[in-house]
Formats: C-alpha cells, sequence, structure tokens
C-alpha cells in the first residue's frame, strides 16, 4: 500500500516565499496604478459631468474590448509558453520571445485597422451617437498599444521578471493620470481618449527597453529560428484568445442595451464608478495571478505534482482572505464612495459588484490552475457559460439600469465559479484525493 507523501512545513513556507517575493512586484506596481487610477478616474468624472463620464466609459469600453483580439488574449498564454521554455529549453527560449513579439504586432495592427473601419458602426449603430465617431477613431492607437504591452507583460511574468513589470505599470499609471486629466481638461472627451492612447505608447516603448535588456542575455540556438510556431498557436493560444473573446460580445450587448433606456449615458457612468470601486476587491487577489500562472507552469514542467497541489491551496486561501478584507468596508461605505464621483445614491449597485467581485477573487485561482495545466478549452467553455448567463439575466434586467447590470454579473460569477472550481478540484485531485483536497481548503 502505498503511503501519500504529506506537505512538510518547510515544503508550505518555501512555496509561500517563493510566491510573495514574485507578488511583492506586482503589487508594488499595482498599489500606484490602483492608487492614481482611482484618482483619474475622480477628476475625469468630476470634469466631463455623468453623462460625459458615461461616454468616455463607452468608447473606452469598446475600444479597448478589441484589445483581445490585438493580443491581450495572448497574455496569459505567453506566460505559460515562455515559462515552460524557461525550465525545459533554455537554448530556444530567445527564438520564441521573438516569436511572440511578432505575432503580438501582426494581431495589434490587424485589430486597429478593424477598429478604424468599424467606427462608424460602432459611433451610430451601437452608441446612437454619431458624434462619438471621431472618438472612437481617436482610440484606434489604444488597441494597437495595449495589444502590444500585454503579451509584454505575458513574455516578463514567463521570465519571473516581475519587477520589469511593476516598472512598466507605474509608468502607464502616471502617464494616464496625466494623459487622461488632462486632456479632459483641455478637449473634454476626446481629450481623455488622446491622452489615454499617449501614455499607452510611452508605457510600450518602456517594457521594450527593458524587455531588450533580457534578450541580450539569451543564449542564441544557432539552428532554431523564431519563425511561425502554428501549431502552437492553434494549440495553446487560440483558446486564450477565444476565452476572453467570447466574453466580449456579451459584455458589449448589455452596455449597449443600458445606454439605450432612458439615461442611459448617466446609468452607465454610475455603473463605470461602481465597477471601479469594485476592482479593489481584485487588486491584491490579482496580483498572485501572473506569478501563479508563471510558478505553477514552471512546477508542471518539472512535474512536481505536490508543490501544484500546495500552491494551488495557498492561493485559493489568501485570495479569499484578501478580498473578504475589501469587501467588508466598502459595502459600509458604498453611497460615500461613490459621492466621489458625483453621483448621489447608487449604494446598492456597488454593493452588488463586491459581491461579484467577491466570488471573481475565487475564479482567478482556479482559472490560474487551468491556464498552468493547459486546460485552457475548459477554461474557454466555462467562460461561454459565464457569458451567456451575463447576457440572459443582463437583458432581463435591463430596465433597472446600472442595478440590473451589476445583479446580472453577480449571477453570472456565482454560475460560472461552481463550473471553474468543479474543473479544477477534478484535475489536481482525481478519484479519493478530491476529498482530501476539499478537506484541506476547510
Amino acid at each position: 500500500m502505498s503511503v501519500e507523501a504529506q506537505p512538510t512545513n518547510t515544503d508550505v513556507s518555501s512555496l509561500m516565499t517563493r510566491l510573495w517575493r514574485a507578488a511583492s512586484w506586482t503589487l508594488a506596481g499595482a498599489v500606484g496604478s490602483q492608487v492614481l487610477g482611482f484618482i483619474g478616474g475622480l477628476l475625469t468624472a468630476r470634469m466631463l459631468g455623468n453623462e460625459g463620464f458615461g461616454q468616455l466609459s463607452a468608447v473606452r469600453g469598446l475600444v479597448l474590448a478589441f484589445g483581445l483580439f490585438s493580443g491581450a488574449g495572448l497574455g496569459l498564454a505567453a506566460v505559460r509558453y515562455v515559462a515552460e521554455f524557461r525550465e525545459q529549453n533554455q537554448a530556444r527560449l530567445r527564438e520564441r520571445i521573438i516569436f511572440l513579439q511578432r505575432l503580438s504586432w501582426w494581431c495589434a495592427c490587424g485589430t486597429s485597422l478593424l477598429v478604424a473601419v468599424m467606427t462608424p458602426l460602432m459611433a451610430d449603430g451601437w452608441l446612437g451617437q454619431g458624434s462619438l465617431q471621431i472618438t472612437l477613431w481617436l482610440g484606434c492607437p489604444l488597441v494597437l498599444f495595449n495589444g502590444l504591452s500585454a503579451i509584454q507583460n505575458g513574455i516578463l511574468g514567463g521570465l519571473e521578471r516581475f519587477n520589469y513589470i511593476a516598472r512598466g505599470m507605474g509608468v502607464e499609471s502616471v502617464g494616464n493620470l496625466l494623459g487622461v486629466v488632462i486632456g479632459a481638461k483641455l478637449a473634454g472627451v476626446n481629450g481623455a481618449v488622446a491622452g489615454a492612447c499617449a501614455a499607452g505608447a510611452i508605457a510600450w516603448y518602456y517594457r521594450n527597453r527593458l524587455l531588450q535588456v533580457d534578450l541580450a542575455g539569451l543564449p542564441k540556438d544557432p539552428v532554431a529560428s523564431p519563425g511561425f510556431d502554428k501549431g502552437w498557436l492553434l494549440r495553446e493560444a487560440m483558446p486564450f484568445i477565444l476565452t476572453g473573446a467570447i466574453t466580449q460580445p456579451f459584455e458589449w450587448y448589455i452596455r449597449i442595451m443600458l445606454v439605450r433606456e432612458p439615461d442611459g449615458f448617466v446609468q452607465l457612468g454610475l455603473f463605470t464608478a461602481a465597477y471601479t470601486c469594485a476592482q479593489f476587491m481584485l487588486f491584491l487577489p490579482r496580483q498572485l495571478t501572473t506569478p501563479g500562472v508563471s510558478l505553477l507552469a514552471g512546477m508542471m514542467g518539472k512535474n512536481s505534482g505536490e508543490q501544484v497541489l500546495n500552491l494551488a491551496r495557498l492561493k485559493l486561501k489568501t485570495s479569499c482572505l484578501l478580498a473578504a478584507a475589501v469587501a467588508i468596508p466598502m459595502i459600509g461605505a458604498a453611497e460615500w464612495v461613490l459621492g466621489w464621483f458625483g453621483f448621489s445614491g447608487g449604494g446598492e449597485v456597488l454593493v452588488m459588484l463586491v459581491l461579484a467581485h467577491l466570488l471573481g477573487a475565487c475564479s482567478l485561482v482556479f482559472r490560474s490552475v487551468l491556464y498552468a495545466a493547459g486546460k485552457v478549452w475548459v477554461q474557454c467553455c466555462h467562460t461561454l457559460v459565464w457569458g451567456v448567463v451575463l447576457g440572459l439575466t443582463g437583458w432581463f434586467l435591463r430596465g433597472f439600469g446600472a442595478w440590473g447590470l451589476a445583479t446580472a454579473y453577480l449571477l453570472a460569477f456565482a454560475v460560472h465559479i461552481i463550473f471553474q472550481g468543479l474543473a479544477a478540484g477534478r484535475w489536481l485531485q482525481p478519484g479519493q484525493m478530491a476529498e482530501k483536497f476539499v478537506r484541506d481548503l476547510r
């Protein structure tokens, strides 16, 4: 009879140290990014007014959604791809990174052109305001730089250069604060979008300089070439892209339904303000995502099954505690917080989104396990379920304004986490081992 090896205190302590060392860098960058982004949102909302802030939210939401097609959907795929080569095939790592950079340019340039062509349709047909056509055109470069930067962060995460990621986040957050706020002051909504584009360009250039430092130090394989890796793109990267792309039509749909209701842009502005505050729920748990995927993928590359299980347990417990610590005070101060954005009332919208993001914190852990394990198609199916629930409930509750949209997110996350948890638990602990996994989580 075999006896299962139990994790020692030393093993757990080592995993915790490694995870927090990696997360501390992304945390440092994210603290500045979140705080400056929150301040920028407050100032922009005050400058543009409730309707103008809603218009900016609608435009940025539509433009940034295309970022998933421009390369942003490849960010996590790049983390796993680079992490595995780092552990298994150092000689080919440099060529694979060059391939990812070229792929990001192809995707980002193509998607930016697509957005430019579709601008009249999005302004007149979807948003119902032809005056926003120029604003959407100004946002096309944002699609380009967001796609490029996402793969840059994925490569740096796979290399475990989390200090570089933190520095890039700092540059981008400062640029966004200055660019968006000054642009809004000088030219309203159009100026805010142009300022965001300028910040994206500066951040991409800075990350590129950091990445070149690492590339120069990697060994060159005289045989391998950075050619097109079609097999990886279809087998590994495509489900990552689809996972993000699946959600976008549903999120577009419910927001478009909202802006077409009475006072639609005001309601969308209220929802965006509440959504911005609720993002603090995922602030700390999200810092564990990229390091977690990189560490998990590296452990799987070494066949370290017991360490994978220990790290998954640690991440789930930590993420839940961190999210709950933010949720409790935010629920109590919901009305007061939204008042900073210039909205009187609407606290119930923030409460629903806080509860939704509390579930989202757990979802991040299950997603990182499935991604690191290569079960991306499974996660893709789960995301489709999330999108269908969101779209259906959003349509039924569209008459309730921002509260209806927030409630749709809560229901979608509730269904999503059930499917994710079952799949992650089944993969981590097959058969009777599943009972021990659930018991240990408690």
